[in-house]
């Protein structure tokens, strides 16, 4: 059977079995008058007499069979309760169907008359139901029973995962005990007074085996759903129990109580369900898409079930009769239906997390409200105005304020999270400002959300668990950021996380903006020193060369070129590696020659643009490396500079003048090299220097290996490093 045709006998079943039970309601007796209950006495009131007559007001004292008068039975308001099984015993459960439908079958045989208080006889004759004699609370129970079939039919209709096959199955079974209960229950409960006894029987026994399905079915569908744990075939013998004891109460009653043998089997059902429900809840992680399901299905549950068992179960329990009429309180299981609907199949379409604390905040502030108005009403013997007054003093002088008192420290608080997230994420927003901010954002995220997986996408905003990285560019494309089962797969995000991305992101805006105030003051200082620098020592170096001897005047020159490189490299804008590499290379053999050293420089670099700090301090620990070199002594000096996977590698190899390695000068130590480690440290980079035996020749070998994704090189850079390795 295709998908369509599942769906059309979906609708059809439970619209035939709904025109199947208006039918059998229309077939009911009825008489030619109305009857009504006052004060423990009944009256009746004829539809052809004028309504101000003296009859409307004539009490009726027993039901007499017209051609055998010694056949009557006494007129009591028993006979038109709604609920036969909410009297205190079976006997009187049985007594009632059968008085019921004993002067049902007088009447549909034209043999019914009335004695009335006065002594007098009237004759009742019937009549046929029509549509209008079929109240509204029949139809209430009805439209309930059907839509909690249709409901259930569409979730086995749209299961699609055979591990939540079980679950959904008892999710049915509940459907169909509850249409079957209310559905029944809209016949004789909706009566105004006659039934056929047989009909009352069978309608009432329906009742309660529907009411049982749904209990087996609640039971079995908590226990198996949203995960399997007790799902054997002995666990549904065990499921079946309130089957057995509506059965025994039915035919084989062993308490005389009604409220034992219909009521008490329920309440235990619950109360078993309910527990269910909670073992679920403890084996779903917080936050994940079980525990999401457990949420809704628990506020489903309570809202349904709860106000049934305060207003039915509860009462009669307590030896007293029903706080409503059962046949409006039904309804509240409509809307069970319907969250437990949203919760097996729709809860991620809906977005059902954000809404259940409030939901649940209102469902459960009501039902507090009616249960402390009921005790009270139950425990103060006042007159009803007094009862009120004294019930609405103590709900809001002392329920109010103990609520509250409980939601303040009961409610989940979010002030530690704050103190959590900044301590994970400021760090690295603050120091690797060399990163894009893309790449910050994405650091911070997966550092306080902990994700399994990260996935980047562009344009396109995927469904759930997204963090939006970068704003919409020219073309109207924004970039985002998917968290693959954040948390380590414990939970989804929340409302609360998202406020969290966004305030790392503000804070990310905040320290980007007082990191771009704090270089343009030290540019400011930087220009300013340049400036008095030039001026003045400047100056003072022109005119040491101008009064200096000839063989010294080499000497001011290289200061002043020093200081000359000093302004241009320190205070201007960096250049790219490839000049770097090249400035020090003329450097180099200036020096050298100057020592009469031979000098070996090889480089292989692209040219990547350098950030200032890169610059400056891989120029420092060149220099101050061939200074060291020329300082011990050297037969001649080799440099190589490439860059090499993820990294750039710069090698110095000085072949000292000495050849016997304990005389070999100490170049690896002193605060030239301590400067060097330093300089390196802020670039992320490691250097060495070490012995090195090359073919016999005992000499100094000096490797940095600064890394190209850190400070070294800016976003720009390090984009085009990528993309040149990969090449």
């Amino acid at each position: 059977m295709n998908l369509r045709s599942q769906a059309m006998l979906s609708v059809l079943v439970p619209v035939i079995f709904l025109a199947l039970i208006a039918l059998t309601s229309l077939s009911l007796p009825e008489a030619d008058g109305t009857f009504n209950t006052s004060d423990g006495h009944v009256f009746y009131s004829d539809l052809e007499t004028d309504p101000r007559s003296e009859i409307q007001t004539d009490r009726v004292i027993a039901f007499v069979n017209r051609t055998a008068q010694e056949q009557r039975i006494v007129a009591t308001p028993e006979l038109f309760i709604e609920e036969p099984d909410s009297l205190p015993l079976i006997e009187d459960y049985r007594r009632v169907m059968d008085e019921v439908g004993l002067v049902s079958s007088w009447l549909l045989d034209d043999q019914l008359s009335l004695a009335l208080d006065d002594g007098r006889l009237i004759d009742v004759d019937p009549r046929s139901r029509t549509l209008a004699d079929l109240r509204f609370d029949f139809w209430i129970q009805a439209f309930s029973g059907f839509l909690a079939a249709l409901i259930c039919f569409l979730v086995l209709l749209l299961s699609s995962d055979k591990s939540e096959r079980s679950g959904r199955i008892a999710f049915v079974i509940t459907g169909v005990g509850f249409a079957l209960s209310s559905l029944f229950a809209a016949i004789y409960s909706t009566r105004d007074l006659f039934i056929q006894g047989d009909l009352f029987f069978a309608a009432s026994l329906m009742n309660h085996l529907g009411s049982s399905l749904f209990a087996t079915g609640l039971i079995a569908f908590l226990w198996n759903y949203p995960a399997i744990l007790f799902g054997s075939r002995l666990a549904w013998c065990v499921f079946s129990l309130p089957l057995i004891s509506t059965l025994s109460a039915q035919f084989f009653p062993v308490h005389p109580e009604t409220a034992v043998m219909f009521y008490l089997p329920y309440g235990i059902s619950l109360i078993a369900a309910l527990i269910g429900l909670f073992v679920q809840w403890m084996k779903s992680a917080p936050g994940s898409e079980e525990r999401i399901k457990v949420r809704w299905i628990f506020i489903s549950v309570v809202a349904g079930t709860g106000i049934f068992a305060i207003t039915a179960i509860v009462p009669m329990l307590m030896g007293r009769p029903p706080l409503a009429s059962q046949s409006m309180v039904l309804v509240t299981f409509v809307f069970m239906y319907f969250g437990m609907l949203f919760a097996v199949i729709r809860h991620r379409v809906f977005d059902l997390d954000p809404w259940y604390l409030k939901v649940w905040g209102w469902i459960a502030g009501g039902m507090a409200i009616l249960m402390i108005d009921i005790l009270l009403t139950y425990l103060l013997s006042r007159s009803g105005p007094e009862t009120l007054a004294i019930s609405l003093a103590l709900v809001g002088w002392l329920y109010f304020p103990v609520r509250q008192f409980f939601l303040a420290r009961l409610l989940p608080a979010h002030r530690g999270e704050l103190d959590h997230w900044l301590r994970d994420s400021l760090p690295g927003l603050v120091n690797d400002r060399y990163l894009s901010r893309e790449e910050r954002l994405t650091d911070a995220f997966r550092t306080v959300f902990s994700p399994l997986d990260i996935r980047i996408h562009t344009g396109s905003h995927p469904q759930k668990n997204v963090l939006q990285l970068t704003a919409p560019d020219a073309s109207g494309e924004a970039r985002f950021l998917e968290l693959l089962h954040p948390f380590q797969g414990a939970r989804n995000l929340t409302e609360n996380d998202f406020r969290t991305a966004d305030l790392i992101r503000a804070l990310d805006d905040l320290i980007d903006r007082t990191h771009g105030a704090h270089e343009e003051g030290v540019q400011s200082e930087r220009q300013r020193i340049r400036r008095d620098l030039h001026d003045d020592i400047g100056a003072k170096l022109l005119t040491i060369l101008r009064r200096s001897a000839e063989e010294e005047q080499a000497l001011v020159r290289s200061a002043i070129s020093d200081l000359r490189n000093l302004l241009n490299h320190s205070f201007d804008a960096p250049d790219g590696l490839e000049a770097l590499c090249v400035s020090m290379k003329d450097e180099a053999q200036a020096r050298c020659q100057d020592y009469d050293v031979p000098l070996v420089w090889t480089q292989d670099v692209p040219d990547l643009t350098l950030t200032r700090n890169g610059y400056y301090h891989l120029e420092r620990i060149l220099r101050e490396a061939l200074s060291n070199a020329l300082r011990a002594g050297s037969n001649s000096i080799e440099v190589s500079a490439s860059v090499k996977g993820p990294a750039l590698v710069v090698t110095m190899i000085n072949y000292c003048k000495s050849s016997d390695s304990p005389d070999l000068p100490r170049i690896d130590q002193g605060l030239g090299q301590e400067s060097m480690r330093a300089r390196a440290q802020a670039l992320g980079a490691e250097i060495s220097v070490k012995p090195h035996d090359e073919q016999g020749t005992v000499c100094w070998q000096l490797i940095l290996e600064v890394p190209l994704d850190g400070p070294l090189l800016d976003t720009v850079g390090l984009d085009a490093a990528i993309s040149q390795s990969r090449e």
